[in-house]
């Protein structure tokens, strides 16, 4: 399963919702489980997005796309969603195949309902 994060370290609510992490993979650290963030800057902040991940400590996979490049996932993610809004941050779940099942999940300051969320489909 995946558990995709999309962000921005220029983004408030992002860096926010980045504080409930922990808690999330703590509790999910022996399943099956990845932990995805893509971040949208442009490239001239490049090194302040890979400052902030060292600095901060986040573990998992890191990708970063600049405005232009992140057009096609936003497109894709959303193919299927009811609110076709792009805002940040905003959370998907991919089952084990790699097939995109819940658009705009929970976010981890929600606690216990995204362990629901997240359970649900690691139980399938």
């Amino acid at each position: 399963m995946v558990y995709l994060d999309v962000w921005g370290t220029w983004c408030g609510p992002c860096k926010f919702e980045l504080k409930y992490t922990p808690e999330l993979k703590k509790r999910y650290i022996d399943k099956d489980i990845a932990f995805v963030y893509l971040d949208m800057d442009e490239d001239h902040h490049d090194q302040d997005w890979k400052d902030f991940i060292r600095v901060n400590n986040l573990t998992g996979i890191h990708l970063r796309k600049n405005r232009k490049q992140i057009e096609p996932f936003w497109k894709e993610l959303l193919l299927n969603a009811k609110d076709k809004a792009e805002y940040y941050p905003q959370y998907f779940i991919f089952d084990k195949t790699g097939k995109l099942v819940v658009e705009k999940a929970l976010r981890p300051s929600n606690g216990k309902q995204l362990y629901d969320q997240i359970d649900q489909i690691l139980n399938q």
